[in-house]
């Protein structure tokens, strides 16, 4: 399994257009420079219309979704999470799959999202 972490949509997106095999899954963070999740998630969802999505932010899980088309988010991310919730959404998300073929998670870098409880 492949997994890229990435510092926006727009590096997000040249990495898909490169990919022989895509993803299972993408984390998109929604406030994030050169192109947030706010214009990803669309974008992916017209390019890739089978990929899995997870959203995290820090705003409330029924504001975020109201912009998003909702067969393309699979799951929520809370701000701050711990890394036993991002596992059990990460898990919940690609249940059923036939192998997991790779994981990106687009956030802003230094930032850390999860909470030290875990």
């Amino acid at each position: 399994m492949t997994f890229w972490k990435l510092v926006n949509g727009r590096d997000a997106l040249q990495v898909l257009a490169g990919c022989p095999v895509l993803p299972s899954l993408i984390l998109v963070d929604l406030a994030m420079p050169v192109r947030g999740g706010d214009e990803l998630v669309p974008i992916l969802d017209t390019k890739y219309p089978g990929m899995k999505i997870i959203v995290s932010s820090g705003y409330p899980e029924e504001d975020v979704r109201k912009g998003f088309p909702s067969r393309s988010v699979v799951g929520f991310l809370q701000k701050p999470y711990t890394i036993t919730v991002l596992a059990g959404r990460v898990g919940a998300s690609v249940s059923g799959s036939t192998g997991i073929k790779g994981i990106i998670r687009v956030t802003r870098t230094s930032q850390s999202v999860l909470s030290h409880s875990d």
